[in-house]
Order: structure tokens, then C-alpha cells, then sequence
């Protein structure tokens, strides 16, 4: 069984954030908790990250989350060790931008899902090109996912499974046009996507790793943040 640790971060604006920009400055506010235990080499791995968070809530008004607003955050990882620093110092952070309040966390047990859908744009990259779409199918993206949580899992698990097997019943991309985020001043484009999860162990567990550490690539910078519904 799998289980998932959430945090529930608020946290108070320094500075105004444009919508765009929400990612990378909470991404700033969890390295800096990282670096503090001594984990700052896990951004320099290849290995994929087991831990993923969403944007600011409630939503901006105007494109913008405001100097002096209140915000929440949710965090969700895999990694006891991660969890284990989140957990010690995060409420004690800040940077240019956001200075961390409170912390509560509470444990996920996995029950089975019968939908997952993203909150945050999930980023898929091609050697050839910055984004998919035009330039691959859509088996080509949905078989990237696959891929990407089966890795996740074999880490996990520290095995390797079969990877033939159906992960889901149906799945829907739902913005009509790219999603632009910009990260490090690069525009990246992702997507959203509604997954009917299929009525397996191997794909319950994906869905659940999904939740867990995020759809897609760039995971721990808070693309792919997914949420659920229980069968």
C-alpha cells in the first residue's frame, strides 16, 4: 500500500507574483528548506522526484497574487526523507518573494481512485521540440505519462515492473490551448488532462504515485500537481 504525505502550507506575499511566475517562486521556498537539512544535491540527480505541490490559493484576482495576501499551498511527497525535512523547518522559511507561516500535515492512504485530474500544467519534453503538440500524437504524450509513473514506481519499489498493462479507461486533455508557465525566464507549455483510472493494481498504484509526486516531468518544481476522486 502507498502512502502519501500532505502538507498545508500558508504562507504571506512579499512581493506581488504574476500567475506565470507562482511556480517557480514556491519552488524557490521549498529549496531553501532543503538546502537547510542538507538535501540541495537532490536537484542535481537524474533520478525522478517523488514530491509535488500546487499554486497559490484561492486564486488570483486579475492575474495577480498580491503583496500582503495570505496564500495556501499544498504539498504532497513519497520521500520519507523529504517528508521528514518539509516537515522539521518548512514553516520557518522565506525568500524575496514569500515568507512561510504555518505548517499541517496529514498522512493519505490509498484507497482506490476511480478519477485523477492535474491542477497545475503538466510539461512533457521532446528532444526536437519545445512542445508536443504539432509534432506528436497523442499516444505519443499519454505514453510519456505512463512512462514517467512507471519509472516513479520502479524507484519507489526499487524494482522494475512489466510495463504492459491498461493504466486508464479514458483519458481527456481539457484546456483547449497550451498552458504557458515561465520558469527560469523560459515560457514552458503544458497541459491539463481529466484520467479515468483504470480497474488494475499496477494502474490503482500509478494513479496513486500520480497523486503523490505529480503527472509528467519537472514534478518538484510543481508541474503535474494532481488531484482525485475515491471510486
Amino acid at each position: 500500500m502507498i502512502t502519501i504525505a500532505e502538507f498545508r502550507l500558508k504562507v504571506y506575499l512579499l512581493k506581488d507574483i504574476k500567475v506565470k511566475d507562482a511556480l517557480e517562486n514556491i519552488s524557490k521556498l521549498l529549496d531553501s528548506c532543503l538546502v537547510t537539512e542538507g538535501y540541495d544535491a537532490l536537484h542535481h540527480t537524474n533520478q525522478k522526484k517523488l514530491y509535488n505541490f500546487s499554486s497559490f490559493y484561492p486564486l488570483a484576482t486579475g492575474g495577480i497574487y498580491e503583496a500582503g495576501g495570505i496564500y495556501s499551498i499544498i504539498i504532497r511527497t513519497l520521500d520519507h526523507q523529504v517528508e521528514k525535512a518539509f516537515e522539521k523547518n518548512l514553516d520557518k522559511q522565506y525568500t524575496v518573494t514569500l515568507k512561510a507561516l504555518t505548517l499541517e500535515k496529514r498522512i493519505i492512504k490509498q484507497k482506490h481512485l476511480d478519477e485523477i485530474f492535474s491542477l497545475t500544467p503538466i510539461i512533457i519534453k521532446f528532444r526536437d521540440e519545445a512542445y508536443w503538440r504539432g509534432h506528436h500524437s497523442v499516444i505519443t504524450f499519454e505514453d510519456r505519462l505512463k512512462v514517467g509513473l512507471i519509472k516513479k514506481y520502479n524507484l519507489l519499489h526499487d524494482t522494475k515492473i512489466d510495463e504492459n498493462f491498461e493504466w486508464f479507461n479514458y483519458m481527456k486533455i481539457t484546456n483547449k490551448k497550451p498552458i504557458g508557465t515561465t520558469y527560469k525566464n523560459v515560457q514552458l507549455l503544458g497541459d491539463k488532462v481529466s484520467i479515468k483510472v483504470a480497474d488494475n493494481k499496477l494502474a490503482q498504484d500509478l494513479a496513486w504515485i500520480a497523486v503523490g509526486s505529480g503527472l509528467g516531468e519537472m514534478s518538484a518544481r510543481g508541474f503535474g500537481f494532481t488531484n482525485f476522486r475515491y471510486l
